[in-house]
């Protein structure tokens, strides 16, 4: 069990460089894509609409409670163009197969956040070879998945949902990033 104080040492150490660079990559995205800053600045200012009547920053309770699917399409846009963290690596706990290839227990997995099904066309798969678990992600245009589009992760009728498409900056299940709820938060500026 991790105790309180290792959890905090953890978000100010690994979080302070992924954080700095996301929020730089973020900055750079935007500036390039005007169109999508623009769309932003329109989201942010309907989403705290009273906030922005009454001229002040929102508070924490706002931000937090607010409903701004393409506030969080950016952000995930972003996480997901950066590549802060281009792989992560998980032990193999029992003996298990991925794929079809036999993995040992102990064996070091490597997961890559980058490359095909990420930026390009995935690479073709046995889909009868796939668990459950294991299902494939919804397929993006592969002619833009290159390029920074925040309305990849927006369902027809505007809502945003995570699971559109591959994603890994976090790792997932249970043993994925303790910080990513803290990562998520909302920053208004």
């Amino acid at each position: 069990m991790i105790t309180d104080h290792v959890q905090m040492l953890a978000y100010v150490v690994a979080g302070h460089d992924t954080t700095s660079s996301t929020l730089s990559w973020g900055l750079m995205y935007l500036a390039d894509h005007p169109q999508s800053q623009d769309k932003l600045r329109y989201h942010l200012a309907h989403a705290f609409s009273q906030t922005v009547a009454e001229q002040r920053q929102p508070t924490v309770q706002e931000i937090i409670t607010s409903n701004a699917p393409y506030v969080d399409a950016v952000i995930e846009e972003i996480l997901r163009v950066s590549v802060v963290l281009p792989m992560i690596s998980r032990e193999a706990l029992v003996d298990t197969t991925i794929l079809g290839y036999p993995i040992p227990m102990g064996t070091l997995v490597m997961c890559l956040s980058n490359g095909p099904s990420f930026f390009s066309r995935g690479i073709a798969v046995d889909e009868s070879l796939r668990t459950k678990e294991s299902a494939k992600v919804a397929g993006w245009d592969v002619e833009s998945m290159d390029t920074f589009r925040p309305e990849r992760w927006l369902e027809d009728d505007g809502s945003f949902n995570p699971r559109k498409g591959p994603m890994n900056s976090f790792g997932g299940g249970p043993r994925g990033c303790f910080g990513k709820r803290l990562a998520y938060m909302r920053c208004v500026f």
